[in-house]
């Protein structure tokens, strides 16, 4: 893990320490921890940075103080503050953020942010906070696989689809999302089509070799999978990431 998401991180954590005090009447919060926090519905925390933050522990702050009932309250009155919640450190405040992230999919209106943090709780390191987060994206999915929309995947839709195939773990941990994923890149238009041919990745020299690394680790563990399910799915992740070698 880089300096960058680490410092990413204690900023994050500094700015949603600032914003939680305001809500609970303390001094208002420099307009840069709002506008740090305002962003995350919008484009989520990454794996890096969401990893960074579960490593942090930051003794008797705010941070560190919250408790698993606070989180609706929270939630309500600022759902940027629930995604990096999603992070935190706490397995149990990182359970709730995403049990309430499921209440905002089942509304419909779940975006970029919240739907990323539920991929990453679906492949998080704690099995009943994994069965929370995939229950999560699994209805985001099905709902996207029900519907008569036509052309371009949602954002929120191929954020969470994205943050999952993006793992190489995820045909073991959750093999049915892996499928579903791919099932909606197969139906629709990605973020990267090129004239509405279904391309959803960029072709830039960095991202091919890092689809490549992807790839590699895809292939070694492959044959180390025992359940049928995930061979299934990493089979077609596999096939998924040569195809993205070239653009379509």
């Amino acid at each position: 893990m880089g300096g960058g998401a680490r410092s990413e991180a204690i900023r994050l954590i500094g700015s949603a320490v600032a914003v939680l005090a305001e809500l609970e009447g303390g001094d208002s919060a420099e307009p840069e921890h709002h506008n740090r926090i305002g962003r995350l519905t919008d484009h989520g925390i990454s794996r890096r940075v969401d990893h960074q933050i579960r490593q942090r522990d930051t003794g008797d702050s705010a941070w560190s103080s919250v408790e698993v009932a606070d989180i609706a309250r929270i939630a309500e009155a600022d759902q940027n503050l629930l995604v990096v919640l999603g992070s935190h450190k706490s397995g149990y405040i990182r359970q709730e953020a995403a049990r309430l992230g499921i209440a905002i999919v089942e509304s419909g209106s779940a975006r970029p942010g919240i739907t990323r943090m539920l991929a990453q709780r679906a492949l998080d390191s704690i099995p009943d906070i994994r069965t929370v987060g995939a229950d999560g994206v699994a209805a985001l999915f099905a709902m996207e696989l029900a519907s008569d929309n036509e052309g371009r995947l949602p954002t929120a839709v191929e954020r969470g689809a994205r943050e999952i195939t993006e793992h190489t773990k995820s045909p073991e941990l959750c093999p049915e999302l892996v499928m579903n994923a791919l099932d909606l890149f197969e139906q629709r238009v990605g973020r990267y089509s090129n004239n509405g041919s279904r391309d959803h990745h960029r072709h830039n020299l960095k991202e091919v070799d890092r689809r490549e690394q992807i790839l590699s680790e895809l292939r070694r563990t492959h044959d180390q999978l025992e359940d049928e399910r995930a061979i299934t799915a990493g089979q077609r992740l596999i096939a998924f990431y040569e195809a993205s070698m070239t653009p379509a």
